[in-house]
């Protein structure tokens, strides 16, 4: 068995990790804007919500929890699931990556802490049981023309992904690593935060607009989106670099977002719970964000989705049992 005696002798540029060229680049850049961009929802005044939520009908009230709720589980999720990427980027010898990562996972708990001081304040409900009543499962909705299936990216996909990552890892297998690095970031920073999850924030904005009312609500998650576009950025330009370094990681992209094909292409339950909103606006919202991703990472789009998305006779809701 091995000692601490037994490991080899540390180099010099092992232990100073700092470079003008890291310095100059784009992560670490992004490192120093997530400083300069901190906000504290333990400061703000959720009074106005509180009063705004009850003057609601209980329909607009059930409406706008199932879709807080979603959020308050799915950022506290990928908080616990960040660990991965943090390790893969210390194997990789990336240390500017570990800097932005070290921001990452504070903003991701932050909108956590964000979304159970809501709910506690306003709906008067954190606890798993009392918000239970506004959960829906999604896992097993299916596309009445049997073309598409949806399934959880959050909570299946990312666990799944963030163990091999972790195997990769602990095995120090280079190559294994990379792949494993561009299958997570693709599912985490380029399906879910860069195209499913930001539609779901315009609609949120979009409803508070429509009713004039929580204005805490809006506010917060404007603030998420100015973090979630640095986590989106981070992972499109990661895996840019390694992309260009072995192109045969862009079908890895491709493999991974088709794995989750259908939950863009169906609408989530609450786009048709706020009469008011544009459907289509949110569809072509999806579209817009999947080629700007595809365009950072240097990859070409794949049209038979933005077909998918787009066409009018494919007409299913995620969270809503067929038939």
């Amino acid at each position: 068995m091995s000692t601490i005696e037994d490991l080899p002798e540390r180099t010099l540029e092992s232990r100073l990790r700092f470079t003008r060229d890291m310095m100059a680049g784009p992560i670490y850049r992004k490192y120093e804007k997530a400083l300069r961009k901190t906000w504290d929802p333990g400061e703000w005044d959720y009074s106005q919500d509180r009063a705004d939520f009850e003057k609601l009908t209980p329909e607009q009230q059930k409406g706008i929890a199932m879709i807080t709720v979603r959020f308050l589980a799915g950022e506290q999720e990928v908080t616990d699931e960040l660990l991965p990427m943090i390790y893969a980027a210390h194997m990789l010898g990336k240390f500017d990556w570990v800097m932005y990562l070290s921001t990452f996972m504070v903003e991701e708990a932050r909108h956590s802490q964000f979304f159970a001081i809501w709910h506690d304040k306003v709906l008067d409900a954190v606890e798993p049981d009392e918000l239970r009543p506004y959960w829906i499962d999604r896992e097993k909705t299916v596309d009445p023309s049997g073309r598409f299936s949806t399934g959880e990216p959050v909570y299946e996909g990312l666990p799944f992904y963030g163990q091999q990552l972790l195997d990769a890892c602990h095995a120090g297998d280079i190559q294994a690593i990379e792949e494993g690095f561009v299958r997570f970031a693709t599912l985490y920073n380029v399906w879910v935060e860069g195209v499913l999850t930001m539609p779901s924030y315009e609609i949120v904005i979009d409803t508070c607009d429509i009713w004039n009312a929580l204005p805490t609500l809006r506010h917060g998650f404007k603030e998420i989106i100015a973090d979630e576009g640095r986590h989106i950025t981070f992972g499109t330009t990661a895996c840019r670099e390694l992309i260009e370094e072995h192109p045969e990681y862009a079908q890895i992209v491709h493999d991974t977002i088709n794995l989750y094909r259908g939950n863009a292409v169906g609408m989530l339950e609450y786009q048709r719970f706020v009469p008011e909103l544009n459907l289509d606006k949110y569809q072509l919202q999806k579209v817009r964000h999947y080629k700007n991703r595809c365009r950072e990472l240097g990859i070409d789009v794949d049209q038979t989705l933005i077909d998918d998305i787009l066409d009018p006779s494919i007409d299913f809701v995620i969270g809503v049992e067929a038939g």
